[in-house]
Formats: structure tokens, sequence, C-alpha cells
């Protein structure tokens, strides 16, 4: 039997490396395990080797915590794998993808998300056996039922300790913080583009796409600041999920900020957009954003502030990552848009890194918060 374990988020990915070990441990060579960051050999392609082990696994576990349930990659991985096995006649594939639940997360959560159709595990001991058992079933790794019962009671006590240590590290300011490799694969996984590498990381383009912010917002542990402009894309539907468990993480210490141009008493406004009235257009992005943020039970003041200064990078921080895009102009001497623009990552503790988180926090401390009747 080949299983597949699918992962986000580093909580999610050390409780999968634990999960691999003790199953490793229970069947040996009757069972295959499969999960992205151990079974892909360096050189290979890496979405090839996920689509090739997607195709061969009779079973998908996969390792869901409050983090990472809204993960389109981990409904990706589940999907391939039910869409494949569900259709056979077996009574073994009716149940091809176990979703395992490793924080308590309400069931309404669930509402909408295609992980719902499939019958959710809570990890526990009496559960977890019950799912060696059907494993045991399907391989007759142990003819015995007293000689499994055995090996699963030495083994749930390594897992049990395990798991419970990796809960209890991973608060919001965990050890476990986006990094630069981190972010990387996380970006490959999307196809973007392969940058060239260094010291300071480029990309060929695809800043301030939806697809980059999918990746920040799903990923940030610790921290995402925001130095923009407008902040559309950011503050569109698409991202609802965030916002709506926005102030769960901040109540955890997680910290949002978001910086936008001042519609008044600014004077760079006026240069701020070429074509059309920039400022009725910042005020429509302003709306939405208070829109989304109210949404999830969010004052506005609380995570925003206006700036007044003029602006020469787009920058945006992640946990221990910094990106940035830097402003370009046009000959009408108005700024080139950033969508799909160049931009650059570095660690944070770098020199450039330092710099611009120092960038960041002056700007934010001297940006103000404002009422705005609009």
């Amino acid at each position: 039997m080949k299983i597949f374990l699918s992962w986000s988020k580093s909580k999610s990915k050390e409780i999968a490396l634990s999960v691999k070990s003790f199953l490793e441990g229970m069947f040996r060579n009757s069972v295959t395990i499969w999960m992205s960051s151990e079974s892909i050999t360096y050189g290979s392609m890496f979405l090839n080797e996920i689509g090739n082990a997607l195709n061969e696994s009779d079973k998908c576990f996969a390792i869901i915590t409050s983090e990472n349930y809204t993960s389109p990659w981990i409904m990706y991985e589940s999907g391939a794998i039910a869409i494949r096995n569900y259709h056979k006649s077996n009574s073994n594939a009716k149940n091809a993808v176990i979703p395992i639940l490793f924080d308590e997360i309400e069931d309404n959560k669930f509402r909408g998300n295609p992980l719902d159709q499939f019958q959710r595990l809570v990890f526990n001991k009496n559960n977890l056996n019950k799912l060696v058992k059907e494993i045991n079933n399907n391989t007759n790794a142990f003819p015995n039922n007293n000689t499994l019962e055995t090996q699963f009671n030495l083994n749930w006590n390594l897992l049990n300790e395990s798991i419970n240590n990796i809960l209890n590290s991973h608060t919001v300011n965990s050890n476990c913080p986006v990094t630069c490799d981190f972010l990387l694969n996380a970006l490959e996984k999307v196809n973007f583009p392969i940058p060239d590498c260094g010291p300071i990381i480029k990309y060929e383009s695809g800043f301030e796409t939806q697809k980059l912010y999918e990746v920040l917002l799903e990923n940030a542990d610790k921290r995402l600041w925001f130095f923009g402009r407008k902040n559309r894309k950011l503050f569109s539907t698409e991202n609802r999920e965030f916002f709506k468990d926005l102030k769960r993480k901040r109540n955890n210490g997680f910290d949002f900020r978001c910086l936008f141009i001042s519609p008044i008493n600014n004077p760079f406004i006026e240069r701020a957009q070429s074509g059309g009235d920039f400022k009725s257009k910042l005020e429509v992005c302003i709306n939405e954003a208070k829109n989304q943020l109210s949404y999830g039970g969010i004052n506005f003041n609380d995570v925003c502030k206006f700036y007044t200064c003029e602006r020469t990078d787009e920058i945006i921080i992640i946990d221990n990552v910094v990106l940035y895009s830097h402003i370009t102009y046009a000959d009408d001497n108005y700024p080139n848009p950033l969508t799909k623009a160049d931009f650059y990552i570095l660690d944070i503790e770098s020199p450039i890194g330092r710099r611009y988180c120092g960038k960041f926090e002056t700007v934010w401390n001297s940006a103000k918060f404002i009422e705005l009747d609009i």
C-alpha cells in the first residue's frame, strides 16, 4: 500500500514527519509513505514527482491543523487521489482520503470546504488504533491481532509525545516561521518562474499577483506587513478566508499591519497614478478593506495606517522574509504598475533586510490613523 501524506505550513509538516515515522515503524515494508519534503530527490522536477505520487497512491492522509484547513494545496492533493480512487468498485477505495485533525476546528468551518465531503478523523489513541487496523486489513502485515495491538501501543506512546511537543511549541510566535527557502518552495508549487538565486533572490515577474498573495496569506506564521498604495488585491474577496480568521490569529499574537497612501493632506497623491481620479479609486479600496476586516470582526484602524511620504519601493514582510519591488516611472513621470513586476526576496536578518524592515517601521511609526468619512 502506498500512502500520500498531504501537508501545508510548518506545523503540519512537522506532524506529517512524525506520522510518517510512526507508520513506517508500525508497518515497515508493508506500506510506502510518500511525503513531498522527504520523498523528492535532488535535481528532480518538483511538480512531476508530486503528480506521479498522486497517481500511484492508494490513500491520502491529509494532516489538518487550524492554520491550513483552507489550504488550496491540500484540497488539490486530496481531490486528485479522490478522483482516481472513488470510481473503483472495491470498498477499500471508498475511504481513499482521510483528513486527520490535530487541532480543534468547529464543524461549521468546513462548510463549503471540499474537505467536508470526507469523513474526518480526530487525532486520539482510539481513532488512530482504528486507522491502523484498517491499514492492516488491507496489507495483512500483522496476521495476529494481539501482535498488532502490542506494536501499536509501543509506537503510540512515542507518536503521542511527539505530536504534543509539536502542538505545544507551535504558538503563533513559534520557532518555525516562513524562511526564504520555504517561500521559494511554496512559490514553485504555484508555478512561479525560476528565480535568480543568491543572497538576494530575484523573480523576473509575479509581484502583486493573486498567486503571490495566496502564498503569503496561507503561510504567514507570526507577522505580515504591507507597505502598499491602494492594496486593492490584498483586500479582494478572493482573500476573505484569511481575514475571516485574522482575529483569532491576532489574539494569539500574529502581527498584521497595512500601510495605505493617505487620500488627504498628501502632496504626492496627484502624482500617484496616471489616467483618472486616483483619489476616488483609493477611497473605494479603503472601503473594501474596511468591509473585509469588519467581516472578520476587526476594526480597520487597529491594523491599518495612512502615510504621506514618497514611496520608492513596495515592501512586504512575512515572518523572516522581506519582499520588495522598486517603483519605476514612465515617460509622463507617473509610476509604472507593479502588478506582475519583478521583485526581490531576502532574509530579514541580512543587512539589506534589516534596512527594509527599519524603513517599514519608520513609516509605520510616522503614519496616522485617520477617520475618513467615505
